[in-house]
């Protein structure tokens, strides 16, 4: 997210500098949208080495933490032939029809072993405790993380707002330079002045109809997008009118 902040707001910088009216408010829109990025970046890792320092550790360390008990199972030492239940013949084997005895783990309240369930139990690890486990503050992080999303979606909407803004004067300016040249167009004598006003306002009508494209596909709404495509199509065919009319007006004033 970030790093997509960071190149939104390259542009939005690159627009300030091509647009002197805007610039100071583009630049203040753009250092809040960079600061809103980075503070999401620094929450969420924030956030994951949080959960990662209070995962539970893995099964052996947890083995290693369970009390030694005087299991018939252990070994009796080199040369004891396979002692145990099963083997026979070692110094601590258990003797034909006794029953062996086997140490049980110390368990907390209700039967639970304080080591699973991290209780804090006598023999314990404090490691495991449910208060280091459960200490994340997931609450805080969800908090900070929404305010900072908030504070970055006003500042991305304000950068294109101020970014639109400049695509309508772009277009203001385009229909006014249109508009003085068909004036010009109106005051032509001669076909050699006809020639030089008429280049000038086909460049002019080439600049508007790109400006107005680019805002027909950058439109939501069907029926501006319609009303825009109706009033390029109007413009194409009005030229063209003006084109032939304006030839058939000088080279035939007579008529």
């Amino acid at each position: 997210v970030n790093v997509a902040v960071d190149r939104f707001v390259t542009v939005g910088e690159a627009i300030a500098d091509d647009n002197p009216e805007i610039k100071v408010d583009m630049y203040e829109a753009c250092k809040e949208a960079r600061a809103a990025g980075q503070a999401i970046e620094k929450l969420c890792e924030s956030a994951e080495s949080q959960m990662t320092s209070n995962c539970i550790p893995p099964l052996a360390s947890c083995a290693a933490t369970l009390p030694q008990t005087n299991s018939v199972c252990n070994n009796t030492g080199a040369g004891s032939g396979g002692a145990g239940i099963a083997g026979g013949g070692g110094q601590d084997s258990v003797p034909p029809g006794s029953v062996p005895h086997v140490v049980q783990p110390r368990m907390g309240v209700g039967g639970v072993s304080p080591i699973l369930t991290g209780g804090g139990g006598e023999g314990g690890p404090p490691h495991l405790a449910a208060g280091n486990i459960l200490n994340s503050r997931p609450h805080e992080h969800r908090g900070g993380l929404v305010r900072a999303a908030r504070c970055l979606l006003a500042s991305v909407t304000r950068v294109l707002l101020l970014a639109d803004t400049v695509v309508v004067k772009q277009l203001l300016l385009a229909k006014d330079k249109i508009s003085h040249s068909m004036s010009r167009l109106e005051s032509v004598t001669n076909f050699t002045e006809f020639v030089s006003a008429f280049s000038q306002f086909g460049g002019e009508m080439v600049e508007l109809a790109h400006l107005t494209a680019e805002r027909q596909s950058d439109l939501k709404d069907e029926r501006r997008r319609a009303q825009m495509a109706a009033a390029r199509k109007v413009l194409d065919r009005s030229t063209m009118m003006l084109l032939i009319a304006s030839k058939v007006c000088l080279r035939h004033p007579e008529c």
